[in-house]
């Protein structure tokens, strides 16, 4: 209100100023309580850090310490739940261990550690509690979805929040991680671009994982000017590629895009780490995709539309949506893959024009079902995108993207 007020009385460069200083205010106490909060709350604050260009630019730089800086939490809170887990005392389990905090997540910490045999290692541990504290936030989020469910889906919103809390279960368990990340070492045993630290199972259990301690440079680094443009590019060009791979020939998801859970290195290979949310889709749902995309990029917006309904898409009123709107969406979301020169994500608008779009063609009386499978898809997309614009990314992603669109195997 306070802004609105003085659009009436103030000049726009001071407005424009205002309301910078504002978003700084609201980002700063946002992930100032996020962080502190944990749990699922601390992941909305995250995902929201990853939508570059949809929420301002000061807003998502504040709320991306969220990825990578949140508060630690006292290891005296932390040390009963290793020696638990584990059987055993720090000074028996360990050489040395490191009890300043290494990294803190929304339901984990992370601390430097060395084993017996001298293995250098990371140890991540849950939060005492945070379980409980992710199933309060759960039955909020599930109110909030009846809330939507009311206003623009014709569904049942229980679906969603069904598929939401899945994989919030699973991320609280450490052996299911564990198990993912043995999955995603063989699938990937092959590309020595890609490396996954190996986990150590006799020092891992449900609340605690241990893993070898494998570094990188983050995303803040490789994006000062003094780093090779050449070699940002080609590792983003292989943070893409992984994406495709992942679900196009495996049909499976590292579904946590936050670049804090990748590393780089100056050989031009890439640390994924943090696979407690993984998400696996049926092959029939990664066709119908793979088909949908490779239409839209061959101007075949009637077969667009018809695999948009296969994946579980539907909407009332039916003329809603017709192929004019599927085709000017299309060109619009594809746009980096439709040049036929390098594009620039650090020039990417899509964005404002998709939500432009929506706001003036989508009346509060069109109501949509989607299907739950799409979820986690439209998370790693639309992370990727705001990494791609972060990273400054400069390739030829139509000629990559194809490459993976291969309609007859897929």
């Amino acid at each position: 209100m306070g802004q609105k007020i003085k659009r009436l009385v103030v000049s726009p460069e001071k407005i424009a100023d205002s309301l910078y200083q504002a978003n700084v205010r609201n980002a700063e106490r946002i992930a100032k309580t996020f962080g502190e909060l944990k749990g699922a709350v601390m992941k909305v604050g995250q995902m929201i850090s990853l939508q570059a260009g949809i929420f301002p630019e000061e807003f998502t730089s504040i709320l991306s310490k969220l990825q990578q800086d949140s508060p630690p939490v006292d290891f005296e809170l932390l040390e009963n739940q290793i020696t638990n887990e584990l059987n055993g005392s720090l000074d028996v389990l360990f050489k040395e261990f490191d009890e300043k905090s290494h990294a803190s997540a929304s339901i984990g910490q992370v601390h430097r550690a060395v084993l017996p045999d001298g293995t250098q290692v990371v140890v991540k541990v849950q939060y005492p509690g945070v379980d409980a504290m992710v199933e309060s936030d759960l039955k909020n989020l599930r109110m909030f979805f009846r809330s939507l469910g009311k206003y623009k889906l014709n569904m049942d919103v229980l679906e969603l929040w069904a598929e939401i809390r899945e994989r919030l279960d699973e991320e609280l368990n450490y052996e299911h991680e564990l198990q993912n990340i043995m999955l995603f070492r063989r699938l990937f045993q092959d590309d020595k671009r890609i490396i996954i630290p190996e986990p150590i199972p006799e020092y891992s259990s449900q609340h605690v994982l241990t893993m070898e301690y494998v570094p990188g440079l983050s995303w803040q680094e490789i994006i000062r000017d003094e780093f090779p443009s050449d070699l940002r590019n080609k590792l983003a060009v292989l943070l893409f590629e992984t994406m495709l791979k992942q679900l196009f020939h495996f049909h499976i998801l590292h579904a946590d895009p936050n670049l804090s859970n990748f590393a780089f290195r100056e050989d031009g290979s890439l640390i994924i780490y943090d696979f407690g949310c993984v998400k696996k889709f049926p092959r029939d749902f990664v066709q119908h995709y793979c088909h949908m995309v490779y239409d839209a990029l061959h101007d075949d917006y009637q077969g667009t539309m018809s695999n948009f309904k296969k994946l579980g898409f539907s909407w009332t009123p039916e003329e809603a949506v017709d192929e004019d709107m599927v085709e000017y969406v299309a060109k619009v979301a594809l746009r980096p893959y439709l040049a036929d020169k390098p594009y620039d994500f650090s020039e990417a608008d899509l964005h404002e024009d998709l939500l432009s779009f929506a706001r003036d063609h989508l009346s509060d009386d069109v109501k949509f079902e989607i299907p739950p499978d799409i979820l986690f898809l439209d998370r790693v997309v639309g992370g990727m995108y705001g990494n791609m614009m972060k990273l400054r990314a400069l390739g030829n992603w139509k000629d990559i993207l194809m490459t993976y669109l291969d309609v007859d195997q897929r």
